[in-house]
């Protein structure tokens, strides 16, 4: 799998360096006619200026970038920093500016920017368990092949990939730029993915429904939606859920399937997930192939690899 960034993200641009460095061009936005200026918000259980008094002036582009930059180059543990209030000239320079910095690609965080919501969040060093849905999705597609559901053409088509900043978003979504946690399109054909996996603790939750939809409303490539949530618990347990979303005939988002992954739900209410043909690749579908055709997800499978990444933390499922 190729963890490079891919080329949805707009060109490198000079202002990456212009942003870290202590004089900026006459064009940069904090530059003369003034940048405009915005009082960012951290969530409070990762507030990097919890010393500051409210006093403090607002940030700029530049310092909110060299801010954040820091905070990855010199991350020792998993944390997510939110940015609230941001004008969108403001949040996609910082965003692109980030994305383009060597040291900070190597990092490899989720940097996003919500041009609608005026959100900015960079994910530094997901834990075992947020990453759990690679493994996850790499052998269901495997098993895919296995039963013949995908052919081995179809399964090298399909772009299984992480790390990779999408900026192609439209309407009140433009000048948004996003990180899938996993994404699957078929050989890099469209503006966005087909298919999307994002994964967070509780505290992001409201932030994961909101690059559900983003992703369903920013752009019409996108037909497929998996949020996972982890909540560890005060006794040292974890809890998990996941919620799947499609578009409908009519191109609406719709919830397609809502279930518990940890405590393990009764047999009874147990489902697996179904994903069609047509919703991986779309028009791109090898003549003759059955676009309504489906395989089940398995969740069982995907709490067997949880669970082994949840024990590797040092806790227990639920």
């Amino acid at each position: 799998m190729d963890q490079n960034r891919s080329p949805h993200r707009e060109p490198t641009r000079s202002r990456g360096y212009n942003l870290r460095s202590n004089t900026l061009p006459s064009d940069s936005l904090s530059a003369s006619p003034p940048a405009p200026r915005c009082e960012p918000t951290i969530t409070p259980a990762h507030n990097l200026r919890s010393n500051t008094p409210p006093s403090a002036p607002p940030l700029t582009a530049q310092r909110l970038f060299l801010e954040i930059y820091d905070a990855i180059i010199n991350a020792r543990d998993s944390k997510e920093l939110i940015y609230e209030n941001i004008p969108r000239e403001i949040g996609s320079l910082v965003a692109d500016s980030l994305a383009d910095e060597p040291l900070v690609e190597r990092a490899f965080p989720r940097i996003q920017f919500n041009s609608a919501r005026g959100v900015l969040r960079v994910h530094i060093m997901p834990t075992p368990i947020h990453n759990v849905y690679l493994q996850w999705m790499k052998n269901e597609l495997f098993r895919m092949v296995m039963a013949q559901f995908l052919t081995f053409d179809e399964f090298e088509y399909l772009e299984l990939n992480v790390a990779t900043t999408f900026t192609g978003f439209s309407g009140a979504y433009a000048g948004s730029s996003k990180e899938p946690d996993l994404y699957l399109q078929p050989d890099t054909r469209g503006l966005l993915p087909r298919v999307i996996v994002e994964s967070g603790w509780s505290e992001s939750w409201p932030h994961l429904q909101s690059d559900r939809t983003l992703w369903f409303s920013g752009g019409v490539d996108v037909r497929y939606v998996i949020l996972l949530k982890w909540t560890k618990t005060s006794n040292g347990s974890v809890t998990g859920m996941i919620e799947v979303f499609h578009r409908n005939p009519a191109g609406a988002a719709i919830l397609l399937h809502h279930e518990q992954l940890f405590p393990v739900p009764t047999p009874a209410v147990q489902r697996d997930i179904p994903i069609t043909l047509d919703e991986l690749f779309g028009p791109h579908l090898s003549p003759g192939k059955n676009p309504n055709a489906y395989f089940l997800l398995s969740l069982n499978r995907l709490r067997m690899l949880a669970r082994e990444k949840i024990q590797a933390m040092g806790l227990i499922p639920a």
